[in-house]
């Protein structure tokens, strides 16, 4: 995730390692020369509350981000089972499926990639909105994310209030 904002930034990261000695990671970024205007903050628009003890499953299998997603959504109220195989949470979806609130999981894994995924638990659950992350989202057709029911799909890194936002207003208002 470091990498990718690195690079949309025009900036590269330097990584040095010495055995018993630690690591030492460098980040370069393009030097600025001219001289920027003020800026005023741009207004943030709220996200709705929606972390009400809902079940998110978040699927991905680098360790790091689902934990990053586990503390993100926890701190927001929700409740969150995180799995680092399809096949595990598939093997989990028949017992525990029906008090899932949502699907966040990523597109490139080994053995079944997320959009397969999608597939199957949107023909267990086709009411379950399924969420789709990605480092490498080109060229994914929108008919075919829909069939899958994946509502959106959230490049990576992350942008953690549209992602909140989308939980958010996956369900509807409590009354």
């Amino acid at each position: 995730m470091v990498q990718g904002i690195l690079r949309r930034a025009g900036a590269y990261v330097s990584v040095q390692s010495h055995e018993g000695g630690g690591t030492c990671f460098r980040l370069y970024f393009p030097l600025v020369t001219a001289a920027l205007p003020p800026c005023a903050a741009a207004p943030v628009p709220p996200v709705r509350a929606g972390g009400a003890g809902q079940l998110v499953w978040v699927l991905d299998d680098q360790p790091a981000v689902g934990r990053y997603l586990h503390e993100l959504l926890v701190g927001e109220g929700y409740r969150v089972a995180v799995f680092d195989t399809p096949q595990r949470l598939l093997e989990a979806l028949p017992g525990q499926g029906h008090g899932v609130a949502a699907l966040l999981t990523d597109l490139t894994m080994p053995g079944m990639d997320g959009l397969a995924l999608a597939g199957q638990v949107h023909r267990r659950l086709p009411a379950l909105p399924i969420f789709l992350c990605t480092g490498h989202g080109e060229g994914l057709d929108a008919a075919d994310l829909a069939a899958r029911g994946i509502r959106q799909v959230f490049r990576k890194p992350l942008d953690n209030r549209a992602l909140l936002r989308a939980l958010a207003d996956a369900w509807p208002t409590p009354p």
